[in-house]
């Protein structure tokens, strides 16, 4: 099953590179005073899951930046970004849209505000697995070829979770000797489904504080290293699951770390979430790990997330990835990724499936 799988995938490579829709920036206006830039990406993902449907998905964000430099030290900045989907086989919705807007008050020597709707600090900062398809081990988009098992819960991702549909407010420090600090404040305003709510379940955030700070360091001859740690505390979320509503507030921590060393780069990140007794939710860890080598235009990574969760079920998640990437041309790329998902707990359940992915991206 798995060879007849790899076979779609590899047919599917001649269409992928006639699609043509648009993460780099072109800038229409560019001067000491202003710029005005355009960008993104268009993916298209084709591939599938062993004893599931073949499945094609579009992604695609395009985006519009602005800047004003009011002095040569500060500077007003704008951005708006797009994020669109199409998924014919395993979305509840067959497209999903989601925004970024937001603006921001830099300067080189005091740093950066923040205000709108954007990812927090947590995700800015964090250093952890490394991976060069565009699918990523973590938080990854091959959730686009398949469904979660019911009632099956363990986080996908180890960063800090962060929203960009919730509005924010974020500092950051400019880099000093090696260290960057910040800190988002966030609101709530949404109820979507997330990754660490259980199948079935949905969270709308109450109001949270995510903070994080990235340490990195160079040790010359092309040997490097970072660091980063983060915290989260959201206040109040309320957990809807089926007819009940429950109240809640749950906290995150995250560890992470990068190093290259020449063409190969290495990373390992680690996050626990942690839930009150009073939801049936509970404590669950996320750990992942990664090793890259790139080769001139060619680029390839061993990937793998664990995670494991308590809800009734000890529900356990592994994710394992063999990618392949090659630039053709700095505007466009392509890839193949394979691995394996497994989904078990302890009442028996032990879902292993292979999988072959391959894809394609177009970036301005």
């Amino acid at each position: 099953m798995f060879v007849k799988s790899f076979s779609y995938v590899l047919a599917t490579m001649g269409v992928l590179t006639l699609s043509l829709p648009t993460i780099a920036e072109y800038y229409v206006v560019d001067n000491d005073t202003f710029k005005l830039g355009v960008g993104g990406y268009a993916r298209v993902y084709s591939g599938k899951l062993e004893s599931m449907q073949y499945n094609t998905v579009l992604k695609a964000e395009p985006k519009i930046t602005a800047q004003y430099n009011i002095t040569d030290d500060l500077s007003l900045k704008g951005k708006f970004s797009y994020r669109i989907v199409r998924d014919d086989r395993f979305a509840d919705k067959k497209v999903s849209k989601v925004y970024d807007a937001y603006g921001t008050i830099a300067s080189k020597k005091l740093g950066s505000l923040d205000v709108g709707k954007l990812r927090s600090v947590g995700y800015a900062l964090h250093q952890g697995a490394v991976d060069v398809s565009n699918l990523d081990v973590d938080d990854s988009d091959i959730s686009y070829f398949y469904k979660t098992p019911k009632n099956f819960y363990a986080p996908t991702l180890t960063y800090l979770y962060t929203d960009s549909r919730d509005p924010k407010v974020s500092y950051t420090t400019p880099e000093i000797n090696g260290l960057t600090w910040g800190l988002s404040v966030v609101q709530p305003e949404d109820k979507k489904a997330d990754s660490i709510a259980p199948y079935s379940t949905k969270i709308d955030h109450g109001k949270g504080i995510i903070t994080a700070a990235k340490y990195q360091y160079d040790f010359g001859n092309d040997i490097w290293a970072t660091a980063s740690a983060g915290f989260a505390y959201y206040h109040n979320d309320t957990f809807f699951k089926g007819d009940s509503q429950i109240d809640a507030n749950h906290r995150e921590y995250s560890l992470g770390a990068n190093v290259g060393i020449k063409n190969i780069t290495l990373g390992v990140a680690y996050k626990r979430i942690m839930f009150p007794d009073k939801i049936a939710v509970k404590d669950s860890r996320a750990f992942s790990t990664g090793v890259a080598y790139k080769c001139g235009k060619y680029s390839t990574s061993l990937s793998w997330l664990h995670s494991q969760a308590e809800l009734i079920d000890k529900d356990t998640y592994n994710h394992i990835m063999f990618s392949n990437k090659y630039e053709f041309t700095k505007y466009l790329d392509g890839f193949i990724s394979v691995g394996q998902l497994e989904f078990s707990n302890n009442k028996g359940m032990d879902d292993r499936r292979w999988f072959g992915i391959a894809g394609i991206q177009l970036k301005i």
